[in-house]
């Protein structure tokens, strides 16, 4: 079975782009058996880097990957410039690899063993391929680029685009950036409420083009930390699928599942046993729903490696991603050839059993700090606050985020005008000393043209979003103790 063509949801922008003579040629430039006088290469003995080298920690790090800064047990490499076999040190990766190609012009879609072991981590997270064949993977430089990438391919000004109501702001910005106009769409705990979606869609204006996409970050939900369910996504995938709409699944947070927050006489440590009881402990994505190609699937490796790699990749329809790859022949050409050379000497050091015992050690570690961070702001908290309706805490279960909603009704000042109470307290906050990053911040609005079909209820409440990533455990146990004294003296 092959996916569906999706060509009639093209951008105007996308239809204007010319296929790209030149580009094919560097399928060209590494054969042996050719003369390649084709694209203006510099050749690499002008390249001024000799080598490069690093020492990473060694699988399945049995101390903890908290404790690899400290490791003996790590392997070196060394990455020569034209040395095809590499000079090892250690255990290294593709032997193919050398320098000289990673600093040379890349492959726009990425280096080939870099996409080969994403290919094949796509296959054991995500069972891709078993719905549809025709599926890939292609290198971006973050999930920001890479939904740029995705909404020049398929939008134009003046579309609309679906979101949940609170998202990451960098995202939903680039879009209105474009002239696009994101719709929200109403959560509860759980994401986005599959009831609202249908019958917004089921009562959209016949005048309006239905929207292309639905942009969602389905696990640990960038700003409130939800997380879609298997059964939600199933009938949100149904219903878009019904209404020719594409689905765009944000996930840095993927592998961050920590699991259900429960108290400290109730917790136990999740252990695996094997690594496919990680697999299958993880979350079912939209990727591995799809049986049509309606799914683009980016993942980043900034939340799980380093956020300065500046390397993650899109997952979904190869149709779909040679378009996109067509403008980022244009823009980005292709992502950084330090970076690709790092993480594939990284990647296919590991293997991947030893990427899974990577994740399966940060996951562990989020874990922690995630109880670590909400048993502190429970204890201090007053429980009448709770019981009183003022102050509402939800445990996230994934992503390096939690929310504490605030009533703006139940403070003295302001007569319940949420937008002054939400200053007013973040002045407060950041009068003790502690920097949080207020709801309204991550509020995606409604345009004017649909607002006649759009609920507006209001409960009143405001949120403040904090991690509990950024830092050591007691550095955040001590910023939620002034978070926690602010609250108590603002709303006693």
């Amino acid at each position: 079975m092959f996916a569906k063509d999706f060509s009639h949801l093209y951008s105007d922008e996308c239809n204007r782009r010319n296929q790209d003579k030149l580009s094919a040629l560097f399928a060209y430039a590494q054969r042996k058996d050719v003369t390649f006088l084709g694209n203006g290469l510099p050749e690499s003995k002008y390249f001024p880097w000799q080598s490069v080298s690093g020492t990473c920690p060694t699988p399945p790090f049995a101390n903890g990957i908290d404790s690899c800064d400290k490791s003996t047990d790590t392997f070196s490499f060394q990455t020569m410039k034209n040395d095809n076999s590499n000079s090892k040190l250690g255990t290294c990766g593709d032997s193919s690899f050398n320098l000289a190609r990673g600093l040379q012009y890349q492959a726009i879609e990425g280096q080939p063993a870099v996409l080969d072991f994403i290919r094949e981590h796509l296959k054991i997270i995500h069972k891709v391929g078993t719905h549809y064949q025709d599926w890939d993977a292609i290198l971006s430089i973050g999930n920001c680029q890479a939904f740029d990438a995705i909404i020049r391919t398929f939008c134009n000004v003046g579309d609309f685009i679906l979101a949940e109501e609170y998202s990451f702001s960098a995202t939903v910005n680039a879009a209105k950036a474009q002239g696009i106009k994101p719709v929200s769409l109403k959560m509860d705990d759980h994401g986005i409420i599959p009831e609202y979606l249908i019958e917004l869609l089921d009562n959209w204006p016949a005048d309006l083009k239905k929207p292309k996409l639905l942009y969602t970050i389905p696990t640990g939900q960038n700003p409130l930390s939800y997380s879609l369910s298997t059964e939600r996504k199933k009938i949100i995938y149904e219903v878009l699928q019904k209404h020719d709409i594409l689905i765009v699944e944000d996930e840095p947070y993927y592998f961050l599942q920590t699991g259900e927050y429960v108290s400290k006489n109730e917790r136990k440590e999740v252990k695996f046993n094997n690594h496919q009881e990680f697999v299958d402990s993880l979350a079912t994505s939209f990727l591995s729903l799809d049986n049509d190609g309606r799914v683009l699937r980016m993942e980043s490796y900034s939340k799980v490696l380093a956020p300065g790699i500046r390397l993650g990749f899109i997952a979904g329809s190869s149709a779909i991603l040679k378009k996109i790859s067509a403008y980022h022949l244009m823009s980005i050409m292709a992502p950084s050839g330090f970076s690709q050379t790092f993480l594939n000497e990284l990647l296919n050091s590991w293997k991947q059993t030893g990427y899974l015992d990577w994740l399966i050690g940060l996951r562990h570690e989020y874990t922690l700090k995630r109880d670590g961070a909400l048993d502190c702001l429970l204890e201090l908290i007053p429980k009448e606050l709770i019981e009183n309706d003022v102050v509402r805490v939800s445990p996230p279960a994934a992503g390096m985020f939690f929310t504490v909603e605030l009533n703006a009704k139940k403070h003295s000042k302001f007569n319940g005008d949420k937008n002054a109470v939400e200053d007013y307290i973040n002045e407060k906050f950041i009068e003790e000393g502690v920097i949080v990053a207020p709801g309204s911040w991550f509020a995606v609005g409604n345009p004017e043209e649909i607002k006649d079909i759009i609920s507006s209820e209001d409960d009143g409440y405001i949120f403040y979003r904090m991690t509990f990533a950024a830092s050591e455990l007691p550095i955040i146990q001590e910023g939620i103790a002034k978070i926690a004294n602010v609250i108590k003296f603002e709303f006693k």
